[in-house]
């Protein structure tokens, strides 16, 4: 049997709010197979980009695991999760997060070192993102996370990230992760899963469900 890519178990994030706690992800349990496309849908303040963090280990889950390649986060030390980023995974923002005193080339060779030419201050939204998608592949992580990566693009734009996310998969052979609120992104993958409240829901699109009109009329019913 195939050791998912990315897991989650039971997973809970609380945050303090006055007096009281508020779950932000209410036991979260799924598992994403290698070389798969999934995606996450749901509402502005559903848990999604708080799931993306527990799943770089950027955060620690109030409790459950969090598992990357079988490997617990919870059992590493911050200098192996910090080592687990770095090699195994790669990041792709809304708002590009480009270093804009360096090349387009130095951006993309971060994880390698290397440099390059043109400043990326100098480039349209979408040839940011492309530029953010090279970078999050160029040192060949297994894993890409993207966090909702055409929230600031025309839909032209978008349409050309979500191709090359798809590429990424199907000709590099990378497990994606997306995050969005946006039906027309989430078919590109091989998997929707929607997330509301905090909770992962247990209806899946895949197959020949996989459409953004089909993917509408889920959330609609759910109350996405």
């Amino acid at each position: 049997m195939t050791t998912p890519v990315l897991e989650t178990i039971s997973l809970f994030r609380l945050y303090r709010q006055g007096k009281q706690n508020v779950a932000v992800l209410k036991d979260v349990t799924f598992s994403v197979s290698p070389e798969s496309f999934v995606a996450v849908t749901g509402p502005s303040g559903s848990g999604k980009s708080t799931l993306l963090n527990l799943l770089a280990g950027l955060d620690a889950p109030s409790s459950g695991e969090v598992r990357v390649e079988g490997r617990n986060l919870a059992e590493m030390s911050e200098k192996e999760r910090t080592l687990l980023r770095r090699e195994k995974i790669g990041f792709v923002f809304q708002f590009f997060n480009l270093v804009p005193t360096l090349t387009v080339a130095e951006n993309i060779a971060i994880p390698l070192s290397l440099g390059g030419v043109k400043r990326p201050r100098s480039l349209s939204g979408g040839e940011m993102q492309r530029a953010s998608i090279a970078r999050a592949v160029v040192h060949e992580p297994p894993i890409v996370l993207a966090d909702e990566p055409t929230g600031n693009l025309s839909t032209r734009a978008g349409r050309d990230v979500l191709e090359l996310l798809r590429r990424a998969v199907d000709g590099l052979k990378r497990t994606v992760l997306l995050v969005t609120h946006n039906p027309r992104d989430a078919a590109y993958a091989d998997q929707v899963r929607f997330l509301k409240d905090g909770m992962l829901l247990p209806d899946v699109v895949q197959g020949a469900e996989r459409n953004e009109a089909r993917i509408a009329d889920r959330m609609a019913v759910l109350g996405i």
